[in-house]
């Protein structure tokens, strides 16, 4: 399916250079959308579909994709359901949006909860509901998790979302990754993090380190640099005598919102994938699994003309393992 405009309206469906007009297969979006509900959103659920395919090809290589998507970027029941049915798993910042990836589909056990903002409530909730794992973004939120399991007498497996001090290339209100940012566990609480899960190993588990130092980005400059910080940091635990399973290198895949071009954001996830092959052989670890999280931006709607309005985009979190040769 394809935007295309006929005598000045804009239609949506296989374009047609008839001088018939456009096929009966087509919509004439104008006079549909006076019979909706204003305002709303388009999406082609195909087209989703198909760039949430094309992403799991790209990273053929890897041979256990274990995807995420965040569930932040649409929380839109049908498009969740599409995603749980293609096998992509969810990841979360509210218990809201923990319960609408479970009505939609995904298992607990496909369900990572991230985000600096998680209550005590919500903790305890995803405690209960048993999910893959929660990522901490501070030593004061992993001592929460702590007091929980021991009053539950329980466990959690964790990842440890790690501020790497590296700026994005990209606006300054989606880098989340600098010195500056309020996100992740600052290097300085390192030694107090480590010492608290040995101290607690039978109810927390370390199961990840992670990153994520922005969105919106067209170059990878920066997402290697960070990349490097990152594996810093993973021999440094492993040393320190934790078993690290996947790394969780996360920034956000961006578009250009001037270039309607799907062979650009294609070429664009194609240097991503690139740049996770390349380090796979860098990691010591025998048991490691590799594991890159991206918020892949992908366009959600038919590639549309300059003029056409265009619908949110989805940004896609990816958590794809690969045993290490």
């Amino acid at each position: 399916m394809e935007f295309f405009y006929y005598k000045n309206s804009l239609f949506v469906g296989q374009p047609t250079h008839s001088e018939a007009g456009p096929p009966a297969s087509s919509v004439n979006l104008a006079e549909w959308s006076r019979t909706q509900k204003t305002p709303f959103y388009l999406y082609d659920l195909e087209q989703i579909k198909k760039r949430v395919q094309f992403f799991k090809h790209s990273l053929s290589f890897i041979k256990s994709q274990n995807i995420h998507f965040a569930v932040k970027a649409n929380h839109n029941e049908k498009i969740l359901k599409l995603l749980s049915h293609e096998g992509l798993g969810a990841d979360t910042v509210s218990i809201g949006e923990i319960k609408r990836a479970l009505s939609s589909g995904f298992s607990a056990q496909n369900i990572i909860f991230s985000g600096v903002a998680k209550t005590k409530t919500e903790l305890e909730q995803a405690i209960d509901l048993r999910i893959k794992q929660i990522n901490i973004e501070s030593y004061s939120e992993l001592q929460r998790i702590v007091k929980i399991c021991q009053k539950r007498n329980t466990s959690i497996d964790i990842g440890i979302r790690l501020n790497p001090r590296v700026s994005a290339n990209t606006h300054k209100s989606i880098s989340t990754g600098g010195a500056d940012n309020k996100f992740g566990v600052d290097l300085s609480e390192l030694e107090s993090v480590k010492t608290c899960l040995k101290q607690n190993s039978q109810h927390v588990t370390l199961k990840s380190l992670s990153m994520h130092i922005g969105s919106n980005f067209l170059k990878l400059a920066e997402l290697s640099h960070a990349m490097n910080i990152l594996e810093n940091h993973y021999e440094e635990f492993t040393r320190d005598g934790f078993e690290i399973l996947h790394l969780d290198l996360g920034g956000g895949l961006g578009i250009d919102y001037f270039d309607y071009n799907l062979a650009k954001d294609e070429s664009l996830i194609a240097e991503y994938s690139t740049l996770i092959e390349q380090r796979q052989p860098q990691l010591s670890s025998p048991s490691f699994l590799w594991s890159a999280s991206t918020s892949a931006t992908f366009r959600n709607t038919a590639q549309a003309p300059r003029k056409a309005h265009s619908a949110r985009p989805l940004r896609c979190s990816f958590r794809p393992p690969r045993e290490a040769p």
